[in-house]
């Protein structure tokens, strides 16, 4: 099942984020420019020099930003195509690419910050990925 899974994730990968081949990430690009500003207003509110958990990488549109604002940015990605895109791009200004998908990620630390941007809608369980973040934070943290 799992293999049938990671094709499937690989395939849209590609399709959507590697080679945009729908036209359509501006769209998506459009609104993450519009709301950064507001996101990385909420995340100053916590410590520059804690991890921030990304959850999927895309086109790097939001690691990007966090990256250029000084925060140490892991990412929890399941296509190993858009992994290898990350530390291609970013290599050492991220902290961490942790290619996993969303269920089988145990991270070693727990983290102030979890972004999941523009992915739970990608997600078949959705009840069994929110407790996964929730359990990733550290008491009184957000996602």
């Amino acid at each position: 099942m799992e293999n049938k899974i990671s094709k499937k994730i690989e395939q849209f990968a590609a399709n959507i984020y590697l080679e945009d081949k729908t036209g359509e990430n501006f769209i998506e690009n459009i609104i993450h420019a519009e709301n950064l500003p507001r996101l990385l207003s909420r995340v100053k509110e916590h410590k520059i020099d804690e991890p921030v958990l990304e959850m999927g990488f895309g086109e790097g549109t939001i690691t990007e930003p966090l990256v250029k604002a000084g925060y140490k940015v892991e990412i929890i990605e399941g296509s190993s195509k858009l992994c290898e895109d990350a530390v291609k791009r970013f290599d050492t200004k991220l902290a961490a690419v942790h290619c996993s998908y969303f269920e089988n990620f145990s991270p070693v630390n727990l983290y102030e910050t979890v972004l999941a941007l523009h992915v739970l809608e990608h997600v078949d369980n959705l009840d069994e990925v929110c407790k996964c973040i929730f359990s990733w934070l550290k008491p009184g943290a957000f996602a």
